[in-house]
């Protein structure tokens, strides 16, 4: 008897995370690194895109590229089953494949998590009902996507928010340089950054910029996106203020690379036909790659009034942009205010963040935290 209730408690503590695609694995280091602080075996199916990364999770299974999605299912049981797992975590909890593991697996003693990437999906997709109807449980990127969830109440479901914050990557930053590196960080993509917008400023504003400004698309630019940023700087005349990366980039690269910039732009603005969902129902990676590396954010003055941003950010608009710039070049110890209030908030604390995990994880569905 003692023996079966030893072998309950343990299975209790099999947790898996899940990943189908070849988004968000970022995500993955800062929620196996959490869970195995409160004593859980993390095991992890997750899609091969990420077979480079170090992960420090107890067992890896890969899913190949070729596989079809009858195939995967069989994979995921079967490995559900061999690994004795009692909680199953969605990295990415929406989707048809998510949706369809949801369904393969509705009948088994499971628990199910998700990590939602656009608040607005449980409101108003059915593919996402479907989901819901076994994912009881749901983990924010930010405390201010909670904040829709408390003006759009969902009955019968819990959140919670975590910040993947950490990396298993050093976070030294090199001799200070006179260079002040501006980072926009991650995938060129045209929808959620107003890159134009940017380069048709420098290029209204190129007698008024500061000495010693760079802008550093941390991404791939070898991409289509890419060689069409590349092709209107160079025609514009403003090469020498952009840095690039012409492959994609090692996690050790990306991160020295971030470690060494002054601050980060989202450059999130109104330029970006998908600006508005950051305002209320998803956050950019940008944000959480700014928490990790202490570095203030460059934000766009739609974000003002938005209070969690409002201690690790300076503000924009187009009028206002180079002045700033010229202003944080000039005096550098501006940037140390916003850079202590990143490191000193409880929200980044991986040990707070690591119990209220555990906490939400072991807690009953029916009683939101």
């Amino acid at each position: 008897m003692i023996d079966q209730i030893l072998r309950i408690a343990e299975r209790d503590k099999n947790i898996l995370i899940v990943e189908f695609t070849k988004s968000h694995g970022e995500l993955i280091y800062s929620m196996v690194h959490l869970l195995k602080r409160h004593g859980f075996y993390v095991s992890l199916f997750i899609h091969e895109n990420n077979s480079a990364d170090t992960f420090e999770a107890d067992s890896v299974q890969l899913i190949p590229a070729n596989y079809s999605n009858f195939r995967i299912l069989r994979s995921l049981k079967s490995y559900i089953k061999k690994n004795e797992i009692s909680k199953v975590i969605f990295n990415t909890a929406h989707g048809l494949q998510t949706r369809n593991a949801v369904l393969s697996l509705y009948f088994k003693k499971l628990e199910f998590f998700g990590i939602i990437h656009q608040a607005e999906k449980l409101l108003f997709s059915i593919t996402q009902r479907i989901i819901s109807s076994r994912v009881k449980k749901y983990f924010t990127l930010s405390d201010h996507i909670l904040e829709y969830f408390d003006k759009n109440k969902i009955e019968g479901l819990s959140f919670t928010s975590f910040y993947p914050v950490y990396f298993p990557f050093d976070s030294i930053r090199n001799s200070p340089s006179e260079k002040f590196v501006v980072c926009i960080p991650g995938g060129i993509e045209f929808a959620r950054k107003d890159y134009f917008g940017l380069i048709d400023l420098l290029e209204k504003e190129r007698n008024s910029l500061p000495q010693n400004l760079i802008f550093q698309i941390l991404g791939d630019a070898s991409t289509e996106n890419g060689m069409m940023i590349r092709k209107s700087i160079d025609e514009k005349k403003l090469s020498h203020l952009f840095e690039f990366s012409d492959s994609f980039l090692s996690n050790k690269s990306f991160f020295e690379e971030l470690n060494n910039s002054d601050v980060i732009l989202p450059l999130i603005q109104p330029g970006a036909s998908e600006y508005r969902v950051f305002l209320e129902t998803s956050i950019s990676g940008a944000f959480n790659l700014a928490y990790y590396s202490a570095k203030p954010m460059l934000l766009n003055n739609i974000f003002i009034g938005i209070n969690e941003f409002e201690n690790f950010s300076f503000y924009y608009d187009e009028k206002s942009f180079i002045r700033l710039l010229t202003d944080l070049i000039k005096n550098r110890e501006l940037l140390k205010e916003k850079e202590s209030n990143i490191r000193t908030s409880p929200k980044f604390d991986l040990r707070k963040q690591a119990a209220k995990i555990a906490n939400f994880v072991n807690s009953d569905a029916s009683n939101p935290l």
